[in-house]
């Protein structure tokens, strides 16, 4: 039997909320490589001294700018970083409502719901803003806004440009199909941050359900999620069944393409990219099923 149908619509409404979160992440950051490239045209890439025919020079001079491309990334991405990325931290808080509406709707009374919920200010130290919602210099948002990965990539593409002497024309193309994308291939910084920004978005999500049902003593959960092409095994043949919190933590101990070795496995569940979650149930709930399960056979 699948989780039950009420329970089911409040978590197909939480599961909205986090794909809608995700995909509007996703547009900030096009937009934001587009800013990015333009701004690299405009006030970086133009420093750089080439030659009578349009070619790089290979000079001290160069290396010197390209040294000079952290201190611009970071003039560049304090404004995103200080808006979108606090955007996003209340995001992830956020779905401690959402948690709340679902247990809500189980008869958990407000009292209890609101004392677990406020237990839950650890979240912010995890997500890397204070009380007030500024973001923690060196905690793990501003980290992720630093994109240390798409910058040393970047600055690769530019030392290698310089090496060859490469024409003005070519040089720009590069930078841009890095930091933009094409048709083939999405841009460096939405490679680099929508995988993180993605799973995270799920753990902060599956972390906060499973503080609600650690402290309501819940030991069984509904397995949720929709199935698609791109779905693993592991996941299609564990969806809309019942489980053990015992049962569940036994998957730590398998391996699957995908799996996050070393983490958690209520909060990573099926592994990068996974889009489902527990549903976490009281003991009378699961037993109902449990009865009804008997009763068939």
């Amino acid at each position: 039997m699948p989780l039950p149908e009420k329970l089911s619509k409040v978590l197909k409404k939480y599961d909205n909320y986090i794909n809608s979160t995700i995909s509007d992440f996703d547009n900030k950051i096009i937009k934001m490589e587009a800013e990015l490239y333009n701004s690299i045209v405009s006030d970086y890439l133009s420093k750089f001294r080439y030659d009578a025919n349009g070619l790089l020079i290979e000079n001290n001079y160069n290396y010197t700018i390209l040294n000079k491309l952290n201190s611009f990334m970071d003039d560049f991405y304090y404004n995103f970083q200080e808006s979108e990325f606090k955007d996003l931290a209340k995001s992830f808080l956020n779905s401690i409502t959402y948690s709340t509406e679902y247990y809500k709707a189980m008869g958990i009374s407000n009292d209890t719901l609101g004392r677990i919920a406020n237990k839950l200010t650890y979240l912010n130290a995890r997500i890397g803003i204070d009380l007030a919602g500024n973001i923690i210099k060196d905690g793990y948002l501003f980290k992720l806004a630093q994109t240390p990965q798409a910058r040393q990539g970047l600055s690769q593409i530019i030392i290698e440009n310089i090496s060859k002497k490469e024409r003005t024309t070519e040089f720009y193309k590069s930078i841009k199909d890095y930091i933009k994308g094409n048709k083939d291939v999405d841009g460096a910084f939405t490679r680099y941050l929508r995988q993180y920004v993605h799973d995270t978005t799920w753990q902060i999500s599956r972390a906060i359900d499973e503080n609600f049902a650690e402290e309501l003593d819940f030991n069984y959960a509904y397995y949720v999620g929709t199935e698609i092409d791109k779905t693993r095994e592991f996941c299609s043949e564990r969806i809309e069944l019942l489980f053990t919190r015992e049962q569940i933590k036994e998957w730590e101990n398998e391996s699957w393409a995908g799996k996050i070795e070393g983490g958690d496995i209520f909060i990573d569940l099926g592994g990068y990219n996974c889009r489902h979650r527990l549903g976490w149930v009281s003991d009378d709930i699961a037993k109902q099923d449990i009865e009804k399960q008997k009763t068939k056979k």
